[in-house]
């Protein structure tokens, strides 16, 4: 440490050192300057923290700055509720395979390939799934005989039971051994006979429809399986198939018709990855497919992965300015009208040492990496920049829980105004009614 004047760099200009009032410093002139005032609220569940935050939010008028030790997380939370509060998040630039409708698309392409191929489980999930909102209106424009409201579906329980009583895995032949076992099938004795019959043949036309539009991707084994007329198995009339797409790029644009667009539009207006990943996507195809680049079968699988697995979702920019969600140490040296600190538990803002691979305590003692207590010193440091940062300064409490404990420098803190009597947190922010 420099103890006079003479042991100063001779860039530091010569000034009058301050000497703080508060014995703890935590107070600094600017914080004086500023008059900066500091309120608590208590939040009863530490789960529930982002829903004060949301509360406060809507009292705030200010430029607001919130601080978290996990800004991520918090961020995630409030993705549901940012219309409500009327900001729309930046979100950093990703690859469109992380996008969760992308995946689901290559997860269409793979339906029939692997040991996996046209199992139980692949197909339940692709009824059931939502990240990918489809209407399959080619399915459904397609008419039943003698039944109108016979539509192409599936029953999970239906398949279900036939794969428990026949054992019926996934893999090579799969496709063939549902068919063949869903047109002899009839309902169990002692079942509504009628909605058994109802169900079985509904999904053996669900599962012939999806495996008519897959040809392009299927195997000759699995073709064949389709060459011959279907016979609904309850009504015993000759079922409508779809048209068969004419090859992969075919199949992948019949893939985008059947995509419930308003419903996905719906989804991604929380901030989701899931529009901009499938427009990435499909214009990265287009740009391969300008190239005259030749697309085989067996490898269409191949190179839409590959796809999205290197193209971009150019990242988004926050709608509004006057929120911002940072951590402790990306705060420091920011400043803003209002700071709301949040997500302070001690879990959330660890003090905990980050470890070095392959170095024990004393290994670390003699390079001189052993630091245990730098994690505390600098929240202290941090923790002492945003109480002297804002003019007001609110602090979501949640440690009234049992088994939730504030971060260390926010608990010296606390510490510290007990022992003084300090009464600074007896009084609400003016905005709160």
């Amino acid at each position: 440490p420099c103890r006079k004047n003479d042991d100063l760099p001779n860039w530091v200009p010569v000034h009058d050192v301050w000497q703080s009032k508060d014995e703890k410093h935590w107070r600094s002139l600017i914080g004086d300057q500023r008059d900066t005032s500091v309120h608590e609220v208590f939040c009863e569940v530490n789960s529930r923290v982002h829903l004060a935050l949301i509360s406060l939010l809507d009292d705030v008028e200010t430029e607001t700055l919130v601080i978290c030790g996990d800004p991520d997380n918090l961020q995630d939370k409030l993705l549901d509720y940012s219309e409500s509060i009327g900001h729309r998040f930046a979100k950093p630039s990703s690859l469109a395979i992380k996008s969760s409708a992308v995946s689901r698309i290559l997860a269409l392409v793979n339906l029939s390939e692997g040991e996996d191929a046209w199992s139980l489980n692949r197909l339940k999930d692709l009824w059931n799934q939502t990240s990918l909102p489809m209407n399959w209106p080619l399915f459904w424009n397609l008419k039943h005989p003698t039944e109108q409201k016979w539509h192409p579906r599936l029953h999970p329980k239906v398949l279900e039971e036939i794969a428990r009583s026949f054992h019926l895995l996934g893999g090579q032949g799969a496709l063939s051994r549902w068919i063949a076992i869903l047109s002899q099938a009839t309902p169990r004795p002692g079942t509504d006979l009628k909605r058994g019959g109802q169900e079985l043949e509904e999904t053996l036309w669900w599962i012939s429809c999806l495996a008519k539009w897959q040809t392009p991707l299927l195997s000759e084994l699995d073709k064949k399986v389709l060459s011959e007329p279907l016979t609904g198995c309850t009504s015993h009339e000759t079922l409508p198939l779809l048209e068969t797409p004419g090859d992969v790029i075919s199949w992948y644009n019949s893939c985008l018709e059947q995509i419930d667009w308003n419903k996905l539009i719906s989804q991604d207006s929380v901030q989701s990855n899931t529009l901009p990943g499938i427009q990435n996507l499909t214009s990265a195809l287009g740009i391969l497919l300008k190239e005259n680049i030749e697309i085989k079968v067996e490898e269409f699988s191949d190179i839409l992965k590959n796809l999205a697995q290197n193209t971009e979702i150019p990242s988004i920019r926050g709608s509004d300015k006057g929120l911002t969600i940072l951590s402790p140490a990306q705060a420091y040296g920011v400043e803003a009208e209002t700071i709301i600190l949040c997500g302070i538990d001690a879990q959330s803002w660890s003090m905990k040492t980050s470890q070095i691979p392959w170095l024990d305590d004393s290994s670390r003692l003699q390079l001189g990496l052993h630091k245990p207590d730098e994690p505390l010193r600098m929240g202290r440091h941090h923790l002492r920049h945003i109480l002297n940062s804002a003019k007001t300064v609110i602090i979501i409490n949640s440690s009234i829980e049992e088994g939730t404990e504030l971060a260390g420098p926010l608990d010296e803190w606390y510490s510290d105004l007990s022992q003084s009597g300090n009464k600074i947190l007896d009084h609400l922010p003016s905005f709160i009614p």
